[in-house]
């Protein structure tokens, strides 16, 4: 009996001396076990959430999903640990981000349903003008860019310059991607404020349009913007805005600055900013052989630009989508008064009596000169400058008033440096509303690097298009761009049939004048495509206007290359050069389709210096 108990006093203190190793192993495995559950569970509800998201899209349904399944997820971790015996601890945000990035990669894998026609399917953050996640900013594949705020497909993070998502000591970067975080290293007093960019006449060449074969078509000047296919029946060489443009930093690490875009109230100005109903430099004149089918170019801001640069080396990336109003104005100062009160203003250098400024310039003085005289004031004398086409109306520097256009003799400020040719221009000297013609999109997409475009077939910016009659009524194969309006904007039917995207919506209007004019809608940018499988009949086939690129219906390559700034950090100005090369898409206006080319694929360059502020 003695000897039993002797043993069982020696088991007994076998077992309570190795419980607490087994028990510790227990509870490692067992919080190992429970944060896999975790994970899985994570996953599992964003598939599904996902998965019901395809069949009935719905932001706020999906966004509270999310939001639910990250609290679970956190909750669960942090109960495992609590319990102790977990040998990693704190990993709670590395995992988690794991698991996004796991179903992200999935659901971006199956692919959006319909991308490209208007309506945000399954699968999609956008899609064209359904852009609420990421507004003026969808991009081509149907999802929103970094810096929407919503962590997407191939991000950790989101937005930029938070370390929400990351590990300690880390930094959400201007791609959506954590890094450590470091010190500002851009000069004195860090961080700057701002990076400011001046647009100025360029010189030399930006890029090249190849042919098949490699050879050289045509350089690319610095300064200018080509637009338009191969058969274009305008000069698609355009000069690029002129003027500042200001983008605040909005962090900085190490020597890297994420920009945002910069409001009127930042810089005291509709005219240097960079956010949504900002211009882009002045009024771009553009003069054609033919005056009259001259025209004035209003640039201006539709979505908040954002960007990236290196204040050590001076490359920058700038996204700036931008709208493009066109009036059709022909020449606005055919004369110009010489000597007299007002030398400059413009009058009409022909027989007989006419209007000098006022509502009803240029018009005979015997129908009335409102705000305006008849002839040129104070004893001028009118003197013909047919010779020099005057698209835009200019401020003219020496008496600081609007020379042309609906505001003639109206004070102003000039918008563009005083170059040769038809400039300064300013918005403050509006050609007439009267006289607007359409728009064109154009989402540039800005780097001091290089860009290019490649088509073996000459079609580098696919649109779905109608080319093949079907059973629909009116559908004669006409030719028409899957999206438009067809005589929605008065132009007469064109036989277009039926199209299931973008209809016309109301107008956006920036241009002179302001306000929202009636009798101005803004209709869909077409549906860009990869290959004809993209497309729906009856927009069966996916091409651009006309094979090549700005007259050059031989193109095949499109290259154009910017120019660092270099090093910033002593903070002066230095030269650089930006250029972007994108696709412009139809604007359904039958005319300026056909001339200039659209859709088809655009280039821009603009030199310029760029300078980092206090």
């Amino acid at each position: 009996m003695q000897r039993g108990l002797v043993t069982v006093a020696v088991l007994g203190a076998f077992v309570l001396a190795v419980t607490p190793a087994w028990a510790a192993a227990d509870l490692a495995v067992k919080c190992r076990e429970f944060k896999a559950k975790q994970a899985g569970k994570k996953a599992a509800t964003l598939t599904k959430s996902f998965g019901k998201n395809i069949k009935s899209p719905n932001d706020a349904t999906l966004s509270a999903a999310i939001s639910k399944a990250h609290s679970k997820f956190s909750i669960g971790f942090a109960k495992a640990e609590s319990k102790g015996g977990c040998r990693v601890t704190g990993n709670s945000d590395a995992i988690e981000r794991q698991v996004d990035t796991l179903v992200f990669s999935i659901i971006e894998e199956l692919g959006p349903q319909t991308c490209g026609n208007g309506v945000r399917g399954g699968g999609e953050a956008c899609d064209g003008s359904d852009d609420g996640r990421c507004a003026g900013c969808c991009q081509a594949n149907c999802q929103c860019p970094c810096g929407n705020g919503v962590v997407e497909a191939g991000e950790q993070c989101d937005p930029p310059c938070s370390p929400g998502g990351c590990d300690p000591g880390e930094i959400c970067s201007v791609t959506c991607q954590c890094v450590l975080s470091a010190p500002c290293d851009c000069g004195t007093p860090d961080p700057p404020t701002s990076l400011e960019l001046t647009a100025e006449s360029g010189q030399g060449t930006c890029g090249e349009i190849r042919n098949g074969s490699d050879g050289i078509l045509l350089d690319l000047d610095c300064g200018y913007t080509y637009l338009g296919g191969g058969l274009v029946g305008v000069s698609p060489k355009q000069e690029s805005h002129l003027g500042t443009t200001v983008y605040p930093v909005e962090c900085c690490y190490g020597t890297t600055l994420a920009l945002t875009a910069s409001t009127p109230a930042d810089t005291g100005s509709l005219h240097d900013c960079s956010s949504t109903g900002c211009f882009i430099g002045g009024p771009i004149p553009i003069v054609m052989s033919t005056p009259a089918f001259s025209t004035c170019i209003y640039n201006y801001v539709v979505g908040d630009a954002r960007g990236s640069a290196d204040c050590s080396t001076g490359d920058a990336t700038i996204h700036l989508p931008v709208k493009t109003s066109i009036f059709l104005t022909g020449d606005k100062l055919p004369g110009r008064c010489n000597g007299g009160s007002s030398p400059g203003r413009a009058c009409w250098p022909f027989p007989g009596d006419w209007c000098v400024g006022g509502l009803h310039a240029l018009r005979p003085c015997s129908e009335g000169c409102p705000e305006g005289t008849c002839g040129c004031p104070g004893g001028g004398t009118c003197e013909d400058d047919t010779a020099q086409t005057q698209p835009c109306p200019i401020c003219n520097p020496g008496t600081g008033t609007c020379n042309g256009g609906g505001k003639d003799g109206y004070p102003c400020e000039p918008h563009t440096p005083d170059a040769p040719g038809p400039y300064p221009t300013s918005y403050d000297c509006p050609p007439g509303d009267h006289l607007y013609y359409g728009f064109t999109n154009l989402p540039w997409e800005y780097t001091t690097g290089t860009q290019s475009k490649e088509a073996a077939d000459g079609q580098f910016c696919g649109f779905c298009r109608d080319t093949e009659p079907s059973a629909q009524p009116g559908d004669t194969g006409g030719k028409c761009f899957e999206g438009d309006p067809d005589d929605q904007l008065g132009q007469g039917a064109k036989g277009c049939p039926d199209s299931a995207t973008m209809a016309c919506r109301p107008a956006t209007y920036h241009g002179p004048g302001g306000g929202d004019p009636a009798d101005i809608a803004e209709c869909g940018d077409g549906v860009p495509c990869e290959t004809d499988a993209d497309c729906i009949p009856p927009y069966e086939t996916c091409e651009q206007s006309n094979w090549g690129a700005f007259n050059q219906p031989l193109a095949r390559k499109i290259t154009a290359t910017g120019t660092p700034a270099g090093d910033l950090r002593d903070r002066a100005p230095h030269a650089m050069a930006k250029v972007s090369v994108t696709c412009i898409p139809p604007t359904f206006l039958p005319y300026q389709d056909i001339v200039a080319g659209f859709p088809g694929p655009g280039v821009s360059s603009v030199p310029g210096v760029l300078q980092l502020k206090p």
